[in-house]
């Protein structure tokens, strides 16, 4: 398969597989949870990919402006953010306890019961709370991050590119 035929879409996919890979190798291989360490790889692998796909681009295009850079960017990384979030939502689903929720809760009880300022009815009450939003959350911290992080990288990658095609 030739390199012109994987276009934005085609680039999004992979870029999530890859990320989807590094979570299950993380959590089943190494034993990490979903968030710290492998939420920090991932993250990485989205924004060296995003730059690599918009450096490509650049590199294919002899004539191509802003706008062209962030058109492809944003097509790869709207496809990373829609199969990430899918994703997120399948495996927290799946593997609860891969996010750590219940460490999380305890520990947050703890400090509030620490610092005294609540009953343990309202502790508990929080506790619950916290946990029926919890995907929610998780769900919209995934979409909010990985479209500001796609924006931004895409934003200042193409604009690199494009004032270094316009000084030669």
């Amino acid at each position: 398969m030739s390199a012109t035929r994987w276009n934005a879409t085609k680039l999004g996919t992979a870029l999530s597989c890859l990320m989807i890979a590094n979570t299950l190798f993380c959590y089943h291989v190494l034993h990490w949870p979903f968030r710290g360490n492998t939420m920090i790889i991932n993250y990485s692998i989205f924004i060296i990919g995003l730059i690599l796909i918009i450096i490509r681009f650049g590199i294919q295009q002899s004539s191509a402006q802003l706008s062209q850079y962030f058109s492809e960017g944003f097509k790869t990384f709207i496809v990373v953010t829609f199969i990430i979030v899918l994703f997120s939502f399948i495996m927290i689903k799946v593997y609860p306890d891969a996010m750590q929720l219940d460490q999380f809760l305890k520990e947050n009880s703890q400090q509030i019961n620490e610092a005294k300022v609540k009953q343990s009815q309202e502790i508990d009450a929080n506790t619950a709370e916290i946990r029926s939003h919890f995907t929610t959350i998780t769900i919209a911290w995934m979409t909010i991050s990985h479209l500001l992080l796609g924006t931004l990288f895409t934003f200042v990658t193409g604009g690199i590119m494009s004032s270094l095609k316009t000084k030669k």
